[in-house]
Order: C-alpha cells, then structure tokens, then sequence
C-alpha cells in the first residue's frame, strides 16, 4: 500500500473572455475566431478539472472498500485528501493509476487545443496588419503573455517531490496584459531545526523486534534498521520541532540517498500520544545518490502539542544517509517577522 506518489505541476487557466477583444481594435473575422478558441481551451481546462476532482472521489472509495490494514488505509486515506488539497489550490495532480492515464489523454487534448490558440493569434495578427501595424503588434504581445508560463510555475513545481520530477499537461496559468496580479514570492521564517548531522539533535524508538543504529559523518546524519520486524515505526528516528503554528504554511527540504534504492515515510506529528500528523506524511523514494526533496505542507491540528518530525525505517533493514534536512514557515515577502 506504501506506493510512491509523484506529482505534476498542472496550472489552472484563467484567461478572460476579454483577453484579446481589445475595445480599441475593429471587430475583424479574425478576432472572434480567436476568442472562439480560447474560449474552447477554457472549456477543456475545466472539464479536465472536473475529470481530476471525480477520479479523486473514486480513489477516496476504492480505498475505503480496499481490504487492507486499518493503518495503511488511514494513511493512504490521508495522503489522497493531501492530494486534493493540492489540487485545488495549486493544479497538481498525482501519477498513479488512473490519474496517469488522465494525465496522458490530457495532454495530448490540450496540446491540440493550445496550437488552435496560437494559430488563431497568428491569422489575427496578420488580418489585422494589413490596415493597422500597431494593432497587430497588440495582438501579438497578447500571444506572448499567453504562451509565457506563470510566474509561480517554478516554485509550485518543486512542492510535491524531488526538483525535476517529470511535468505532465501543461495547463499554465495565461493572463492578458494588465490582468496579472503582482506575484510575491514567500519568503522564510528562521530554522526550526538543529544541525542534520549532529547526533545529539536525534532521538530513536525501537519497538517490537525492530533494532537499529545513528551514526552521523561531517554533513549528514546516518539512520540505519539493523533488524527490521516488517512494521515501519518499530525503527524510528525522531528530532523536535519548535514553533509550529496551526494553518502555517512550511517547506520542509533535505537531501537523502540509501545504500541502495529504497523507500522510507517521514512525518512531522505531535510527539505524545496518538502522535497523528499535523499535514505532513510521506513515503520518499531514495536511490543510491543523494536527490534534493521538497515539499509544501499546511499544519493541521497543533493543539499546543509538542511536535517532532519522524523517519521510519522498521519496514527494511539498511542505512540511510541524509544531509541539508530544513523545515521553515513560509510568509508573505513583506512578512515584519523575517529577519
């Protein structure tokens, strides 16, 4: 049930009906044409949307249908209901099953519909520069902003999994000129975090038959399941956390790699019992080579408890080698309280 997710970055279109029918220009055959297909590409981006938000409810049934162990169904549980939250505030979608294959089809869908676009930008501007060279030079500035990418489509892409994870359907957000609102990246609160690889900075947790070790080297922290009993939190190693804040956004990043390619789940959660995730639970896939991870999560259910994050191992014995691990609230760039 443990399946690595990788998500796309898939931006949500918001091109208005008024993009390109600029009062001041004539009413030429060209024109309507080109709202005609940018209308049409509209239509596809929220039928797509639509596809998305039903496969997402199917998921949600076939998992509660799934004859599966209470605790892998609430994490798959919980980790799909992340997913959705994705979705709807950012336009990533995950690539797994059938969401794959949505993913494919749209983007073939897309594709086709967005060369429509483009060529009716053309056959506009060329209708229009045979009368008036300031207008098709209008129209074309207009095809620019909607073939550029959002400003945010660097940030968002590295939210859900490693830095250059494979991109799906390009539906990037497209604004007219003037219509783009001005876009504040977040900026970083203080570490909340000690040293990766200082020692004293971890605590393990050995439960069951599972066994293991901590050992650290002079830039990164070495977590390794000496005996693993096949349950992931038997072989637990844990570091406090400060500060987390109910509905604060953070960015958790680190860099790991494993003797071998393998999977290990990570969480920030309370520290006492029941020791539920407070937004943030995780299965990483890691190879032999350190790969940066990033992730983007909002903190949920807090209630003054102490918070720590977690990694488990106890489903497999081996090392892990991590190094750079940073978890920070993220704030508006005109935050007062980032030094």
């Amino acid at each position: 049930m443990a399946r690595s997710i990788l998500l796309i970055a898939v931006y949500l279109t918001t091109v208005a009906g008024g993009v390109v029918c600029d009062a001041e220009l004539p009413d030429l055959p060209a024109q309507s044409q080109l709202s005609a297909s940018i209308a049409a590409y509209d239509e596809a981006v929220k039928k797509l949307k639509e596809e998305v938000l039903r496969e997402f409810a199917n998921e949600r049934e076939r998992l509660l249908d799934a004859k599966v162990n209470i605790e892998d169904k609430v994490s798959s549980l919980e980790r799909l209901e992340e997913d959705k939250r994705a979705f709807e505030e950012n336009g990533r979608i995950p690539v797994r099953g059938a969401f794959k294959s949505l993913a494919k089809r749209s983007q073939a869908t897309l594709a086709a519909s967005k060369a429509q676009v483009v060529d009716a930008f053309d056959k506009a501007a060329e209708s229009y520069g045979r009368t008036d060279l300031a207008a098709a030079k209008q129209i074309l500035a207009q095809k620019a902003d909607f073939l550029r990418p959002s400003q945010t489509k660097s940030s968002l892409r590295s939210k859900s999994g490693p830095v250059g994870a494979t991109s799906g359907p390009d539906l990037t957000e497209r604004r007219g000129p003037g219509e783009a609102p001005e876009v504040k990246e977040p900026r970083l609160g203080p570490e909340l975090l000690r040293p990766t690889n200082q020692l004293k900075a971890w605590q393990s947790h050995f439960a069951g038959t599972g066994k293991g070790a901590i050992a650290s080297d002079p830039e990164s922290i070495i977590f390794e399941c000496t005996t693993s009993d096949s349950i992931d939190h038997h072989c637990q190693f844990n570091q406090s956390v400060t500060s987390i804040v109910e509905d604060a956004e953070y960015l958790l990043a680190f860099e790991a790699k494993g003797e071998v390619p393998r999977k290990f789940k990570m969480h920030v959660q309370i520290a006492v019992p029941d020791y539920h995730s407070l937004g943030f639970r995780r299965t990483v896939d890691v190879t032999d080579e350190f790969q940066r991870h990033e992730y983007t999560f909002t903190a949920r259910s807090v209630n003054s408890n102490p918070c720590r994050i977690s990694v488990d191992l106890g489903d497999r014995e081996g090392r892990l080698f991590m190094k750079n691990l940073s978890l920070r609230q993220k704030q508006s760039s005109d935050s007062r309280d980032v030094p």
